[in-house]
């Protein structure tokens, strides 16, 4: 094994544990899984994100009748010790609050491997990342600790408005402006002139336009994913990730409960109760053509 990838030694002891809580509550036909990620070897699996993976990639699967149904994968950066989480859950499982719970535990045996990982690392694209990973594990950067400073907020009080401002408020901040946007096009000006040995034009760069390029640049160079890191060295972090484990909230059972199925069974609501609507007004019509005979006859 490379010094690079990932041993698990004092990892089955802890995953056992863990295992058996979950088989008391939910039954046997749950286990949750570790081991390194290989893409190919799952094939379409609805419950993994990446579909790219290297030696240093490990899963934790949550299966449900020998089907993984919820994962979290780890990309291992041995460059600082740090490990990238991204988390997936099957569609039909999806409100049972799995993606929470593998976080916890994924994060939690983090502290027990070999070579120590320092650090996990999240990119948020939405408010809901940026509000999981701070509620729920104080993941932070410089600029939520300015924001929340500034505010009086904890993870605590941290609400999931205060999440959709936060991320107004850091791309706004670095918005690109006209004149940074004309500064990235002389680079990419300079950049084509140095691999073509050649002097270039804007047209030579394939967009458009002097203006287009400069729009383009514009939309594409402004930063809307967030950094978040959770330090793993902090003292008490092991018992912190133990109370959160000890306190999750997951819902056991097959397909019920999950996006698709609520859904489905929102359409079914309201066309039975279109239907009973239907019935009731024909009814009432009967009802009123019988009192209206009757009054013929009377």
């Amino acid at each position: 094994m490379s010094r690079s990838q990932i041993s698990f030694a004092r990892i089955p002891e802890y995953l056992e544990n863990i295992n058996a809580e979950l088989q008391r509550k939910c039954g046997s036909s749950y286990r949750l899984e570790l081991s390194q990620y290989r893409f190919l070897d799952t094939g379409k699996n609805p419950a993994v994100y990446e579909e790219i993976s290297n030696k240093n990639d490990i899963i934790l699967c949550l299966y449900h009748e020998n089907r993984c149904v919820s994962s979290v994968i780890g990309k291992y950066d041995p460059s600082n010790s740090s490990m990238q989480l991204l988390s997936k859950t099957d569609v039909n499982y999806e409100g049972k609050k799995y993606n929470l719970y593998l976080r916890t535990i994924f994060i939690y045996l983090m502290c027990f491997v070999r070579p120590t990982i320092k650090m996990i690392v999240s990119y948020a694209t939405n408010p809901i990342s940026t509000y999981t990973m701070y509620k729920h594990y104080h993941a932070t950067n410089p600029d939520l600790q300015e924001y929340v400073r500034e505010r009086g907020l904890t993870p605590e009080t941290f609400t999931l408005a205060d999440a959709k401002q936060f991320h107004e408020f850091f791309i706004e901040k670095y918005k690109v402006s006209n004149e940074s946007a004309e500064l990235a096009l002389d680079e990419m000006l300079d950049l084509c002139e140095e691999i073509n040995g050649r002097e270039c034009s804007v047209e030579d760069l394939g967009i458009g336009t002097r203006e287009e390029t400069i729009e383009y640049i514009i939309k594409t160079r402004g930063v809307t994913t967030i950094y978040l890191e959770l330090n793993l060295e902090i003292a008490g972090m092991q018992e912190f990730l133990l109370n959160k484990l000890s306190n999750s909230q997951i819902v056991c059972g097959g397909l019920a409960g999950g996006k698709f199925n609520r859904k489905k069974s929102r359409r079914n609501k309201n066309k039975c109760n279109k239907n009973k609507c239907n019935k009731n007004k024909c009814n009432k019509k009967n009802t009123h053509r019988k009192k209206k005979k009757s009054r013929r006859i009377l």
